[in-house]
């Protein structure tokens, strides 16, 4: 079982460094990006918004399941096996990561797009 919690580290490891890459990325086109334009993108495109409410929300209610494991924890409310809290706690720590870096990669494909043009 421990190669489990090595498994999900180290993808852990390699989205949170997609992540770092892609806010980079972001942060150096700011000097290209028209700002109407983006604006425009970004509140004409239902979807968009749809979309960042979705993950917010996911990231939240796994950020919830992780503080109610941790908790447990500490008061010993129910009885799980030590792996599988383990396991659970890892995956929503990777769950809330992977739902910051699909926000992150739809602004970078908006920013992309909002992009002047020479």
């Amino acid at each position: 079982m421990a190669n489990i919690e090595f498994y999900i580290l180290t993808l852990t490891i390699l989205i949170a460094f997609s992540g770092i890459f892609l806010v980079v990325r972001t942060f150096a086109q700011k000097r290209k990006i028209d700002y109407i334009t983006l604006k425009a993108r970004i509140f004409l495109n239902e979807s968009f918004i749809t979309d960042i409410w979705t993950l917010l929300l996911i990231a939240c209610l796994l950020f919830v399941i992780h503080a109610l494991v941790e908790l447990n924890d500490i008061f010993m409310l129910i009885s799980i096996e030590p792996i599988i809290g383990v396991i659970i706690r890892e995956g929503t720590e990777l769950g809330v990561l992977l739902c910051t870096l699909s926000l992150v990669y739809k602004i970078f494909k908006l920013v992309k797009l909002a992009k002047f043009e020479p």
